[in-house]
């Protein structure tokens, strides 16, 4: 297995009783994955050039309006529901949790500080807090020393 969102609902459905993404043949995990494609080849692949600024050149200010627009649409998706899926964390909000950590803003605790600001983005800006906030993400972050 070689691609992130296979390799995560391959570690969900090992242990399904931690409910980290929806049973198998729901339509639930059809939204899941849903999810995951859109973070994969819209956000995640969106980072990319940004990354890479000086190889990327003068194709970098390509893909940042482009990004921008789908946390806009992520920002909106929060509006009215605390994660990604509605009321339960799945892995969808661990990997928007990581790739958001590629951006900048004054709320995050930038891995990368690509060249995208997510500062206007409010129901984002909730939604890293409660993720941040919780029990285990917080331990892994005090592991890798990417705490504040």
């Amino acid at each position: 297995m070689h691609e992130g969102p296979v390799i995560m609902q391959y570690l969900t459905d090992q242990r399904p009783e931690i409910r980290l993404a929806p049973p198998n043949g729901t339509i639930e995990r059809y939204r899941l994955q849903e999810r995951l494609n859109f973070l994969s080849t819209e956000i995640h692949k969106g980072f990319i050039p940004l990354l890479y600024a000086v190889a990327a050149g003068k194709y970098v200010d390509t893909p940042r309006p482009k990004l921008e627009k789908r946390f806009e649409w992520i920002d909106r998706q929060l509006t009215d529901r605390p994660y990604l899926m509605g009321d339960t964390f799945t892995i969808a909000d661990a990997y928007l949790f990581a790739l958001t950590g590629w951006g900048k803003a004054a709320w995050l605790k930038s891995v990368y500080g690509a060249e995208i600001d997510l500062t206007s983005f409010d129901h984002l800006r909730a939604w890293y807090g409660r993720v941040r906030a919780r029990p285990h993400v917080r331990d892994i972050l005090t592991s890798e020393g990417l705490n504040e």
